[in-house]
């Protein structure tokens, strides 16, 4: 039986080309980080940061998969402050010039992109440049005249995949006024609703009146109008006293008001409403 041999220049050619095949495995390895999806996939299943029904496509590196499997996504981290840190004024003797926003933003998963600036839904200013690992941000507003009409500050954060939303909103209103009248009033005017035992500045109307005295007279509450209508006037043992009270519009520096006032006077020295 005669022996069979292959020859030198045979074994020659099939090792070049094994040595093509071999360079070219290795260079997209090093490309792709270990090998790449041959046809899309989508999941079915949702487990660490990758959700159920999102596709990879043809091409995906197989190590961005697992990476994706193997954490949580989260998103990017934001707190805002203002100076003046105060959000409520007064528009009656009040007005704002200018106002600093500052955004703390702190890196979830993915680098920051950009960190924007709004008022009242207008874009100020975008920064995008020193923002991947987050830190602190200042965007100072000066507005063309006083501001003494509320607002909003608006400033998201963008990590390409998902934005956190920070809005605050720049109230300005006119004072609530509450305290006792004489029996004899039964209309309240502005002055007599301005010179009140107490007048407090809030965004609300709801009220807790405690350690009314009076002799004999009525209690009176007014607020501004744009709080809305109350819905309930309560004791401290939660009787209800609504009834009890009228109601009215009424004018009061230029604002439009509502009142509650006690229909019938009354004599007490440690009284309490609760004005919901």
């Amino acid at each position: 039986m005669a022996e069979s041999y292959v020859t030198k220049s045979y074994l020659t050619t099939q090792f070049q080309n094994y040595s093509e095949v071999i360079k070219d495995k290795f260079a997209l390895k090093d490309e792709v980080g270990g090998g790449v999806l041959e046809e899309d996939l989508t999941a079915t299943t949702s487990i660490g940061s990758v959700t159920s029904g999102k596709t990879y496509p043809k091409g995906t590196s197989l190590e961005q998969i697992i990476r994706d499997i193997l954490t949580t996504y989260q998103k990017a981290g934001l707190a805002v402050t203002l100076d003046p840190a105060k959000e409520l004024y007064d528009i009656v003797t009040e007005t704002l010039s200018s106002i600093k926003v500052t955004a703390s933003a702190t890196k979830g998963t993915n680098d920051i992109v950009s960190i924007t600036f709004f008022i009242d839904g207008v874009e100020q200013k975008e920064i995008t440049s020193g923002v991947a690992e987050g830190g602190s941000f200042n965007y100072q507003h000066n507005f063309t005249t006083p501001q003494k009409s509320t607002f909003t500050i608006k400033v998201t954060v963008t990590d390409g995949k998902q934005a956190t939303t920070v809005t605050k909103t720049i109230t300005f209103i006119g004072k609530s006024y509450f305290g006792t009248v004489g029996e004899d009033v039964e209309i309240p005017t502005e002055f007599e609703i301005k010179n009140l035992q107490n007048n407090v500045l809030k965004n609300t109307r709801k009220l807790t009146y405690s350690g009314i005295q009076v002799d004999y007279g009525k209690v009176l509450y007014a607020y501004p109008k744009s709080l809305g209508a109350l819905t309930k006037i309560t004791d401290a043992d939660g009787r209800d006293y609504t009834a009890s009270y009228a109601s009215g519009e009424v004018t009061v520096d230029g604002i439009e008001y509502l009142y509650y006032i006690l229909i019938d006077a009354m004599g007490t020295d440690d009284g309490y409403q609760l004005f919901t």
